[in-house]
């Protein structure tokens, strides 16, 4: 796989086009990186001088909470990016240690080359904000609710009510991967959502998208 065809896995860059990315790129931008299954490639406090990409793999990060307990956070799959949130902030260090879940291939871009490449197209910059943001609402979402002991369906409620949009809600993830930020049990959420679609409280429109119905808010 050459360098260009790496560039499009990234989920920024997948809209471009080879003759786009030629013009954009300057072979000194790029840097890729390979990381054997459980090498630890950044730890908590190390700073962040770039955009990072998964191009190949799986990244884990992770926290060490006050009790010493290791608290996994996120999952970074293939076209994924490390932590977009603090590549431009005056304090960039990288929150989270981050290992590799399996044999993993990183691709690196220089922070100002990444602000220069970003900046020069509208799309990019506007798509980048926009996985920044959805980054940050999932981790703020999953840490919310390790520090706040709420049960299930408190949760979900929560979470339907942040990510509807009148009166519908898609959900843009798996049931596996909502119970990891919910840290509960992917059957015993199951069990709520299923119940909220027996009660008549959700209903049913689409493969991920249902109507809220007879909800407060």
């Amino acid at each position: 796989m050459n360098v260009i065809e790496k560039i499009r896995i990234c989920n920024l860059f997948e809209s471009l086009t080879e003759n786009e990315i030629e013009k954009l790129f300057f072979k000194e931008d790029i840097y890729i990186k390979k990381i054997k299954e459980g090498e630890y490639f950044l730890f908590a406090g190390d700073r962040l001088k770039g955009a990072i990409f998964c191009v190949s793999g799986e990244l884990t990060t992770e926290m060490t909470r006050e009790d010493g307990k290791i608290m996994p956070v996120d999952k970074i799959k293939r076209g994924g990016i490390i932590a977009p949130a603090f590549i431009f902030s005056e304090k960039n260090y990288v929150p989270v240690d981050v290992f590799a879940s399996i044999d993993t291939e990183v691709l690196y871009i220089e922070k100002d080359n990444f602000f220069r490449i970003i900046y020069s197209k509208e799309k990019l910059m506007k798509e980048f904000l926009k996985i920044s943001s959805r980054r940050m609402e999932y981790i703020s979402t999953k840490l919310s609710n390790t520090v706040n002991k709420k049960t299930i369906s408190e949760k979900l409620d929560s979470y339907i009510e942040l990510k509807k949009n009148g009166n519908i809600f898609k959900l843009e993830i798996s049931l596996t991967e909502l119970a990891s930020i919910f840290l509960v049990e992917r059957p015993s959420l199951s069990r709520v959502f299923s119940q909220y679609i027996s009660e008549g409280k959700l209903e049913k429109k689409d493969k991920n998208i249902y109507i809220i119905k007879n909800k407060k808010g």
